[in-house]
Order: C-alpha cells, then sequence, then structure tokens
C-alpha cells in the first residue's frame, strides 16, 4: 500500500518567499527526498490575502518506510523548522493512504 506524506506550510505574506527559498534550498534536501518519492511542492489556492501556505507531497511505498522516515529524517528537520521560524512558518501533516478510485 502507497502512502503520501502531505506537510502544509503557512506564514505571512512578508514571510513567505523567504520561507519558500528556505524549504526548497533547507528544508527539502535535508529530509531526503528521492526522486522515487514523486516530490510536489505546491501553493495552496485561498481567497484570503493575509496568509499563504505551501504543500509538500512525499510519496512513500509502505507505512513502515514512512514510519521510519518520519522518526529518522523528517522530525529532526520539522524541529529545525520550528527552531529557525518560531511562529513565523507554521505546519501541520496529514499522512494519506492511497486506495483505488475505481
Amino acid at each position: 500500500m502507497e502512502y503520501i506524506c502531505n506537510i502544509t506550510f503557512v506564514s505571512g505574506e512578508a514571510v513567505a518567499p523567504h520561507a519558500l527559498d528556505f524549504l526548497r534550498d533547507t528544508f527539502m534536501p535535508a529530509i531526503n527526498i528521492s526522486p522515487a518519492s514523486s516530490p510536489r511542492l505546491t501553493r495552496v489556492r485561498q481567497n484570503t490575502g493575509e496568509a499563504v501556505s505551501h504543500a509538500l507531497e512525499i510519496k512513500l511505498p509502505s507505512f513502515r518506510e514512512l514510519k521510519n522516515w518520519r522518526e529518522s529524517t523528517l522530525g529532526p528537520a520539522l524541529d529545525f523548522l520550528s527552531q529557525r521560524w518560531g511562529e513565523s512558518l507554521m505546519y501541520f501533516e496529514t499522512i494519506l493512504e492511497v486506495i483505488p478510485a475505481t
């Protein structure tokens, strides 16, 4: 069974360009994303002008690999992100289980 880890990051408009650079240049390399995991970084479309959200989606082939990756790699990277940005860049994580569409 395939799984997707979706991490949504939220920042103010003034911080968003710097946060996006950080995600691309520091955070994503730190979490060891392989091309096989089909990483996708997106901007969340919304009507409010006060906050900007970006979502990072990473596929993992099994729940065991997801759990191991979260404990060994993602957790420390998120801790670093929190220490570096504090409340200027908040996040939440959603784990999705891929199911057949039909």
